[in-house]
């Protein structure tokens, strides 16, 4: 019996692993499979909150949210073949953001929410929001929710650490 309980949960869990629904709790986002470490969201929401003078608590979620419509925008951009680099970039950000490229823990982030802004300018916003809503995005449920409609998280997270599992949005 025991033998058998052992048997299939390790089928669950192969199952699950298959199923893209497992999620790594070190994991804040997954877009089109490439991940984005918690690590990576706690060093820019730290270093966005000081440039804001808040918290990096209160920045989690705005650092998320770039960081995955960033990557959505750069998929977008390699289909539509879209030019994603320094010059598009420096001309999407106004002068108050240019600064913050300079700070190595906020360069990945300003990077990726400039070529969120030259994508969606491109495109315009309707076709935007259907070329983001093909794209999977799994979220870490202590971030909030993705709204495949929307293009956007939405709540703002419940959970105190990273969980184990996450919510699909696709």
């Amino acid at each position: 019996m025991l033998q058998a309980r052992h048997v299939l949960a390790t089928a669950a869990l192969a199952a699950l692993a298959l199923t893209g629904c497992a999620h790594s709790p070190s994991a804040a986002a997954v877009v089109n499979g490439v991940t984005v470490p918690v690590s990576e969201i706690d060093k820019a929401s730290a270093a966005l909150a000081k440039e804001s003078q808040s918290t990096a608590s209160e920045m989690a979620t705005t650092t998320v949210t770039n960081e995955v419509v960033g990557l959505i925008a750069q998929k977008i951009a390699a289909d539509q073949g879209i030019a994603l680099n320094d010059t598009t970039r420096a001309a999407a950000l106004d002068a108050s953001l240019q600064p913050l490229r300079n700070n190595p823990d906020l360069t990945l982030l300003v990077d990726r929410y400039a070529d969120a802004l030259v994508v969606v300018t491109k495109l315009g916003a309707e076709p935007w929001v259907t070329a983001c809503q093909a794209v999977p995005v799994t979220i870490n449920p202590r971030y909030g929710t993705w709204s495949p409609e929307l293009c956007a998280l939405s709540g703002s997270g419940s959970l105190s650490k990273p969980a184990a599992t996450a919510a699909a949005g696709s």
